[in-house]
């Protein structure tokens, strides 16, 4: 009994062993600008060819050494001929073929035969056995058992940009920069609501971004950069960080919506020389938002210092495309284990679940004390949320129904003054009942986390 314990705990020991030695880590996969850039038009969701697969059983009472078919469709290519050596000429239209061999099927026994169509299903339109080259048995109208196989072409860069920009939240557009409240602010973001619109932003006739950064300040021709922005190409506003922040985000996009391996975004950045060191590729891209918008409260070092490491981290995990798949949607595998990357680390796994809790204070920092409430509440249509912010902070601020399904963003990472705000919420197209509102507070210039709570707000109607 010992000795069989022992062997089994052996096994164990030598099969988990076996498992370390072969884990390489888990693999993720990033863009470059220049690929993002020049990425060649989405190719169609068209079937390019078939694989077919066609058992046939000898239903003759002779021991057969051929067999022949006609198909309705051309044949490309038979690649698999089964117990057979050899192809008679096929038709010049590729429909009519004969199969020869040194071989003895007798009557009962199936052979299988494989191979390439075309876009259409392969149907035969007759078959039979031969005996050298000589019909034996009757002629078969009706398909033998089949598998068939239809494959689509190899999707690009641009496959998965459109389908972002049209399938998921970025629909609401890809922001690069802090956005703010007031009308007539002096500050700049950027709102990308197109993929081609992104392609624009990164490459013109006159090139790709080659200028040092600077943030949202100025236009190539010197006039201030004010509002929110479409399209800064490089001949309207050249800066290395700008475009490096757009690919950025996009790679933590097409992460946090499945299409590439989810986790990139808390990947953890590791240089102890770097004073990023052990932030997330989240919280980086955020800092680098905060310097484009709030470019005067950043130095020039801390620019270059964001710019050559966000190029690091978009450069990390660039390889071939290969998909999961590209029929429902445009899924793209790993290219590069975590283990082939030194300055990166498995961070914190990323969920797109969100934790209403219960109503009351869920505040991370208890020095950052702010009041909420909102008023009325009942409300009907619509009630005014109101904080008191102790000094100048990045807000944001959703709503979500009772299953936790977002139903309005009023302010996502915008910037408000130290004091009373209120944003008013318009619950007329929603149906009565309970529905929560979460806010989260950031410090301005670290992006640290301040405040955070979730409150019950309830529309009659």
């Amino acid at each position: 009994m010992r000795k069989r314990y022992f062997l089994v705990l052996l096994f164990i020991f030598i099969a988990f062993t076996n498992l370390l030695l072969s884990y390489d880590g888990e693999t993720f996969r990033s863009f470059s600008p220049v690929s993002l850039a020049t990425a060649e038009n989405a190719v169609k969701k068209q079937i390019t060819k078939s694989e077919w697969e066609f058992t046939f059983t000898n239903n003759t009472n002779y021991n057969v050494n051929g067999l022949y078919f006609e198909s309705a469709q051309s044949i490309i290519s038979v690649d698999d001929l089964g117990p057979f050596n050899s192809i008679s000429n096929p038709s010049p239209d590729r429909k009519k073929w004969q199969f020869n061999g040194n071989v003895s099927i007798a009557p009962g026994q199936s052979v299988v035969i494989k191979g390439t169509g075309a876009k259409k299903a392969v149907k035969l339109s007759k078959w039979y056995w031969t005996v050298n080259g000589n019909r034996v048995g009757f002629v078969n109208r009706s398909s033998p058992t089949s598998e068939q196989k239809f494959f689509l072409p190899m999707p690009n860069i641009s496959n998965l940009g459109e389908e972002l920009f049209k399938k998921t939240d970025l629909s609401k557009g890809l922001v690069v920069g802090i956005p703010q409240n007031a009308k007539n602010t002096s500050l700049a973001w950027v709102r990308i609501k197109k993929w081609k619109d992104l392609q624009k932003n990164l490459i013109d006739n006159s090139g790709m971004h080659i200028s040092n950064p600077q943030g949202f300040k100025n236009f190539t021709d010197g006039k201030p950069i004010k509002g929110e922005q479409k399209i800064l190409s490089p001949k309207k506003f050249n800066d290395r960080l700008f475009a490096e922040l757009i690919t950025l985000k996009f790679n933590i996009a097409a992460s946090k919506y499945g299409r590439t391996p989810v986790g990139f975004e808390n990947l953890i950045f590791s240089d102890p020389t770097n004073p990023l060191n052990g932030l997330t590729v989240d919280q980086i891209a955020l800092k680098a938002d905060s310097a484009m918008t709030f470019y005067n409260r950043f130095s020039t070092s801390m620019f270059i210092i964001l710019e050559q490491t966000i190029n690091k981290i978009n450069r990390a995990f660039e390889g071939a495309i290969d998909t999961v798949s590209f029929g429902t949607k445009t899924v793209f595998t790993g290219a590069k284990s975590i283990d082939e990357v030194n300055f990166l680390v498995v961070g914190k796994k990323s969920s797109s679940a969100i934790f209403m809790g219960r109503e009351g204070n869920n505040t991370e920092e208890k020095e950052f004390e702010i009041p909420i409430q909102n008023y009325p509440n009942p409300f009907n249509p619509k009630t005014i949320i109101e904080f008191k912010l102790n000094k100048e902070a990045l807000v944001s601020l959703k709503v979500y129904d009772m299953l936790g399904r977002e139903i309005a963003v009023l302010a996502e990472d915008a910037l408000y003054e130290a004091g009373v705000n209120e944003v008013e919420f318009d619950g007329q197209n929603l149906a009565a009942g309970i529905y929560f509102y979460q806010i989260i507070v950031r410090d301005t210039e670290t992006q640290e986390l301040l405040y955070r709570t979730a409150k019950k707000m309830i529309l009659n109607k």
